[in-house]
């Protein structure tokens, strides 16, 4: 009984059936086990498409706001439009004041798509409206006293008139009186439609799906309230509002402080996951959300996936299992067993490929024998070679890619594969019939023993940047022969035209008193003409040493600097009798002499073009987060608006040398100047009400 051939059988299959439980667990473990990672990885990477499209949206919307807000400022403390409101205000029959202002606010209702701009008074009484309108004063007093109140520019959040309107929001602007005694006037307010673009950016969603959705919510009391049109329920702008103890509710998480990724049920009652923030310096909440089951419907593919590679293992396992109870198969389960794990490794290494890829990828296996195979490749290699992959499939990289065999690349790609080096990156550039351009290559382990190399076709790009140097470099050149050639023509003028001046004074005094009333005509004339070419000359030579003699920056009090250019301009300006005021100025970096020319150019031009009245120039400075803003302003003869930007072009003149004598350089040197500190030069200005010339420099340490 000992050798009893049933009994050993019947251990046998005892054993084997035990083996193959136990293998069967094991399977059925692992592939739990991957299936939970991948669901959990899955989930992390919904969620940071969710944060990815939260951030987009507030992002956004931080610049929208600050935009509007920006709007705004063009009017606050602006002395040019409180003075006209303050004109209107107490005399509403000047039709004069009335038109300009219509005039200015439609530029701006239209320019910048607000839906109405309209002026109301202290009383909240609305007394301008472009286009006209009826609002009711009740709705706005509580926003224009807060905006009077606190003395800047501020939003009015989103707001329904009536049951019957619709949803507006909007931009307040405190306009004080230009005394400088912040009596307050009344409020500009600038009335946005959300509907024309801001909705409509909420809504969209950057990659399609059935149920995705963004929602703006802001906190009432003990509610959050729904600010956009809703896709699932209609007419639910400001009038749903959800209780914050429903702590399910994703748009209640957001309004109580919670940020990131959460899970929860929305507005319908459906399970969602969402990304929720806060709107930094607003009251708004964005929550960025779509429902589970459309996330996760993909998994459910993935899960009978799972399923059947479990059964597919269990019954390979039961198979190797049979073939070890019967002896007589070891052989052939060995080599089942060798291309069962040749076929794994396969799936993972193709699951490893990014098919959507715009990159070339190739998957290569280093067999025992250090032969390089070639076992995969994407659609993006097939497009960027012009070479089919099925043709180079269980080729060596040197029987594919003949032009690689005497290179170094196939070993180097084998000490990747190996271990021996890191991922590797180059650029290669080939003419050899196969390869025709240059290519950006990254080689890289993917599993043990297998590697794949991602590359791009970079020729255009390179092209491209070897053309742009080339450009870059012809223009640096051209740019310096023009500056030499400009000083170089201005300086060597100079000697020609003395001596053309000087032997015209020479003919004067020496023919004087036989010369008739035209030739004495004729010689001032020359006169005149020999120093006008002086003066244009000089201020030619000037602009050319704007580059050739620039200084180092350093620091310079402007307060200093302003006080030496009023030294040299005193005589000027007693002549004129105009009025100078100055406001304290900052320190900046810069060129001290050339910054004296900017403020010497702008107050002569305030001297020379000046209307009945004395001239009076205010030079002021106002800060702002990374720079300075200069003006200087007078009450002169003013610009037209379709000569303000002419102005600071190189021999643009207005008027005549006999109304106003000039070269028509000086704004293009102040230009200048301020481009190379790193600033702006620019002018408002209306006919016969004066100018603001201004221009801005970065504060110490910005660049």
């Amino acid at each position: 009984m000992k050798n009893d051939p049933a009994a050993s059988g019947f251990k046998s299959a005892i054993c084997a059936i035990l083996i193959f439980l136990f293998l069967g667990t094991c399977i059925i473990t692992i592939g739990i086990l991957l299936y939970i990672r991948y669901e959990r990885d899955y989930r992390a990477e919904a969620g940071r498409q969710l944060i990815a499209i939260s951030e987009l949206k507030v992002g956004e919307l931080i610049q929208y706001r600050k935009e509007r807000l920006g709007d705004g400022n063009v009017f606050y403390k602006n002395l040019v439009f409180s003075r006209l409101v303050r004109r209107f205000f107490d005399q509403p029959e000047d039709t004069d004041a009335r038109q300009q202002l219509e005039l200015w606010l439609g530029k701006i209702q239209n320019y910048y798509q607000y839906s109405r701009v309209f002026l109301i008074d202290t009383q909240a009484v609305e007394r301008l409206s472009i286009p006209a309108g009826a609002v009711a004063a009740a709705d706005l007093s509580s926003y224009s006293i807060e905006s009077l109140r606190s003395g800047r520019v501020s939003f009015f959040d989103f707001h329904r008139y009536s049951p019957n309107q619709s949803i507006v929001l909007g931009v307040l602007v405190p306009v004080f009186a230009e005394s400088g005694t912040n009596v307050p006037l009344g409020v500009l307010v600038l009335q946005i439609d959300p509907t024309t673009y801001l909705y409509p950016f909420i809504q969209r969603w950057p990659v399609p799906s059935e149920t995705a959705e963004t929602l703006l919510v802001r906190r009432e009391g003990d509610k959050a309230v729904f600010l956009n049109p809703l896709r699932f329920q209609t007419n639910a702008v400001l009038t749903l509002r959800a209780s914050l103890a429903n702590t399910d509710l994703p748009a209640a998480k957001a309004v109580l402080g919670q940020k990131g990724v959460v899970e929860g049920v929305d507005y319908r009652g459906v399970p969602v996951l969402a990304a929720v923030s806060p709107v930094p310096d607003s009251p708004w909440f964005m929550v960025a959300r779509e429902d589970i089951s459309e996330i996760f419907s993909p998994m459910r593919a993935q899960f009978w996936q799972v399923v059947g590679m479990i059964s597919i293992l269990l019954f390979g396992s039961g198979a190797v299992i049979g073939l070890v109870w019967r002896q007589q198969r070891v052989r052939f389960y060995r080599e089942k067993a060798k291309v069962a794990e040749a076929l794994r490794e396969s799936e993972e290494q193709y699951r490893s490929i990014v098919e959507s890829s715009p990159s070339g990828l190739y998957s290569y296996h280093l067999t025992a024998d250090n032969h390089l195979i070639l076992t995969g490749a994407n659609p993006a290699a097939d497009r960027i070679l012009g070479i089919p992959h099925l043709q180079l499939l269980g080729k060596t990289i040197e029987e594919a890619f003949p032009v690689l065999a005497g290179t170094e690349i196939p070993e180097m790609y084998r000490k990747v594969a190996r271990r021996e080096i890191d991922s590797q990156h180059m650029e290669t550039d080939y003419r050899d019939g196969m390869f025709n351009g240059c290519y950006d290559v990254t080689v890289f382990r993917s599993t043990p023993g297998n590697i794949v190399v991602s590359f791009r076709d970079i020729t255009q790009r390179k092209q491209a940047e070897q053309r742009l140097a080339e450009t870059t470099e012809h223009l640096r050149a051209s740019n310096r022969d023009l500056e030499q050639f400009a000083y170089i023509a201005s300086h060597d003028l100079q000697e020609p035209l003395r001596m053309v001046a000087n032997y015209v004074q020479l003919l004067e005094r020496r023919y004087k008193d036989k010369l008739d009333q035209d030739a004495k005509d004729f010689i001032s004339y020359a006169a005149d003409g020999a120093v006008r070419m002086q003066a244009l000359i000089d201020s030619l030579l000037e602009y050319s040493r704007l580059q050739t003699r620039k200084k180092p920056f350093e620091e310079v009090n402007l307060q200093k600097t302003l006080g030496r250019v009023m030294r040299d301009l005193e005589g000027r300006i007693l002549e004129t009798g105009a009025r100078v005021t100055i406001d304290p100025l900052p320190h900046v970096f810069g060129d001290g002499l050339q910054l004296g020319l900017v403020f010497q150019n702008f107050i002569s031009n305030a001297l020379k073009f000046r209307g009945e009245k004395p001239p009076e120039v205010h030079v002021a400075a106002e800060e702002f987060s990374n720079h300075w803003k200069i003006t200087v302003s007078d009450n002169g003869i003013g610009i037209e608006p379709e000569h303000q930007e002419r102005i600071f072009k190189i021999f643009q003149r207005l008027y005549s040398r006999s109304e106003y004598p000039g070269t028509g350089i000086g704004l293009a040197i102040c230009q200048r100047i301020i481009e190379r500190h790193g600033g702006k030069t620019g002018v408002e200005s209306e006919l016969k009400k004066g100018s603001l010339f201004w221009f801005t420099l970065p504060k110490k340490g910005e660049t």
